[in-house]
């Protein structure tokens, strides 16, 4: 983009705002298989499996569940049985566990995180699966999708993404991780990037969330930065937090 010209992006980020409704927003309401309510169950094979890497002669480490209070055992019974019925899970008899807790979300919900701390080493490899076994009271289970936590797991997911959108880096769009930037010099050309975007985003069976989202905007926060069609600059909430 050039400094002191017209802009529109469109950007995956947390917001406070009101959830915005897909039928009014032009060119993504006509691609409401990349929005779901819910995950539709075990992704498919990508290019991208995500390994596991251990040095020979490493023995399995195995951590006992945590304490819960009963509220977190309410709801850890009800997400272990959602997990279960998407295929995410299965019941495992690994030696490798690892112990789970939960986080609150901004939203308040419950968020079921796997603690792989002590382990420090998109689809797990069939042959790793074991490794990423977890424990909870109920029973013993292992992950057949990457759950956040691992070490290298963002950086597998950062891979699957830049393959994934390797035509079109630095010419309209921008990969972090899970963040994507898409950015235009005018409306109808936007509108065409958006639409290979959520094509993309369709075909490889990658979803987002709505709520998540920010479309047809002519200015966003991307990486502590404030972008626009002014140009890149700090995003002064952040300098006020250097400055105090």
């Amino acid at each position: 983009m050039l400094e002191g010209c017209e802009a529109y992006l469109a950007h995956v980020i947390d917001t406070e705002k009101v959830n915005p409704m897909l039928e009014e927003i032009p060119v993504v309401r006509d691609f409401p298989e990349v929005f779901p309510d819910d995950l539709p169950g075990l992704p498919p094979h990508r290019e991208v499996d995500f390994a596991i890497e251990t040095l020979p002669g490493v023995a399995p480490i195995s951590i006992a569940p945590y304490r819960m209070a009963p509220v977190e055992l309410q709801e850890l019974k009800k997400q272990i049985e959602e997990l279960l019925e998407k295929g995410f899970i299965r019941p495992s008899t690994s030696p490798w566990v690892a112990p789970v807790l939960f986080i609150k979300k901004k939203d308040g919900s419950m968020g079921l995180c796997v603690d792989y701390r002590q382990l420090n080493r998109l689809r797990i490899a069939e042959k790793d699966i074991s490794k990423i076994a977890f424990c909870t009271r109920y029973d013993h289970y292992e992950f057949l999708v990457m759950p956040f936590g691992l070490t290298n797991a963002p950086a597998a997911f950062m891979a699957l993404m830049n393959h994934t959108f390797q035509e079109y880096l630095d010419q309209f769009v921008i990969i972090f991780i899970d963040d994507i930037l898409m950015y235009s010099k005018n409306r109808e050309e936007h509108e065409q990037h958006l639409r290979i975007v959520l094509q993309i985003l369709k075909e490889k069976e990658l979803y987002a969330k709505l709520s998540k989202c920010e479309f047809w905007v002519n200015q966003v926060v991307f990486l502590g930065h404030v972008i626009s069609g002014d140009g890149v600059m700090p995003d002064p909430s952040k300098v006020k937090v250097i400055m105090e």
